[in-house]
């Protein structure tokens, strides 16, 4: 039994002396398996690094390359003059770029066709802004010529008589007279013709150093946006009614309107007001019972609840407002305006929670009710 329990104490000792030795050789290896991902992580972040920088490196010489490509194509086109321009009808022939093209040549190829096009395209532009000029100084040149006649010559003429009045203040203007000579005439004739609405506003006409401010603005490229913005600053974007609360992009699916005339006859505001309080209710209600959970199945993998916003048109429905407000205080009996305008206000808080005033402005109404 003594033998057997020793043959069991070596047979254990030897097994936990052999376990030991396989920890520690597995505690090595794990060691050097650590030591190898963190260098074969790093060697990969330093080439991801490199070609990077590679990438950063292509990405800056191809954008210096088209930079260079434009700032040549501009210079070319100061050479353009619109007083001698012909229509170009011939097609252009693009140069191929050779294989064994070193990248010099590969941009001169390049910048060589794309000057091409821009000639063709461009100079073309300046014969239609040309034509249409054109056209506008000759029919002032006919009105001043033919007198009593040119009424004869405008029947005749496939142009509307507001096109025509139009046409005639382009070609009086001696503001785009010197546009046009300069090559700086906008393409546009309404940008030409709303340039002839601001020259006496602007003081154009008798203000040198104004005059030659604009037109050192314009170019051939020059927008009416651009001639207003440049009077009068960037418009200022008037807030949309519509807004549906938490909603990025709303996509309408119901719409609801109201029947009125130009009087605002037949609008009732607290009937708005208490419709969008209804809507919304159901809209609530609906989402409630209409859940995925309750439906019972989905319609997509990110089981997302639907979102639906109410917009309602606060500047109108306050408007009518106060339209309505404004015509009650100004009834003839003094017993039914007092009944009227209770009843309104009243109905107005219980709905809006709100009060009249609150939406009103202060000068409407108030000076009608203490003279009666």
């Amino acid at each position: 039994m003594t033998n057997t329990n020793s043959k069991v104490k070596e047979d254990i000792e030897v097994t936990r002396e052999f376990l030991q030795s396989l920890a520690n050789s597995t505690d090595n290896a794990y060691e050097k398996f650590s030591k190898f991902q963190k260098t074969s992580n790093n060697l990969v972040k330093e080439v991801e690094e490199k070609e990077k920088i590679l990438q950063l490196e292509k990405q800056r010489k191809k954008d210096q390359q088209e930079t260079n490509i434009r700032d040549t194509i501009k210079k070319f086109s100061n050479k353009f003059d619109m007083n001698s321009n012909k229509m170009i009808v011939e097609r252009v022939v693009c140069e191929k770029v050779s294989k064994n093209a070193t990248d010099d040549q590969v941009i001169k190829t390049r910048t060589n066709n794309i000057q091409k096009f821009y000639s063709s395209i461009f100079n073309n532009i300046l014969v239609g802004v040309k034509s249409i000029y054109n056209v506008c100084v000759e029919l002032y040149n006919a009105e001043k010529e033919l007198k009593d006649d040119f009424g004869i010559l405008k029947q005749v003429l496939p142009l509307s008589e507001t096109t025509i009045a139009k046409y005639l203040k382009i070609g009086k203007s001696e503001l785009l007279s010197d546009l046009y000579k300069l090559n700086k005439l906008p393409e546009s004739w309404t940008t030409q013709y709303y340039i002839t609405t601001q020259v006496t506003k602007q003081n154009l006409n008798s203000d040198e150093t104004a005059r030659e401010a604009f037109i050192n603005m314009c170019s051939i490229f020059t927008t009416q946006k651009d001639v207003f913005e440049y009077f009068y600053g960037e418009k200022q974007k008037s807030p949309s009614p519509w807004e549906y609360g938490d909603l990025s992009k709303p996509v309408d699916f119901l719409k609801v309107a109201i029947e009125s005339d130009n009087r605002m006859s037949g609008l009732e505001p607290n009937t708005l007001f208490y419709i969008r309080e209804r809507v919304e209710e159901v809209v609530e209600d609906a989402l409630k019972e209409m859940s995925i959970d309750k439906l019972g199945y989905s319609t997509d993998h990110m089981d997302k609840p639907m979102k639906v916003g109410v917009a309602f048109n606060e500047q109108l429905a306050n408007g009518i407002t106060t339209h309505t407000f404004e015509w009650i205080t100004k009834l003839g009996s003094k017993e039914l305006r007092e009944k009227y305008l209770t009843a309104f206000k009243k109905k107005f808080k219980e709905i809006t929670s709100k009060t009249v005033n609150s939406v009103v402005p202060n000068n409407i109404g108030y000076s009608d009710l203490k003279s009666k």
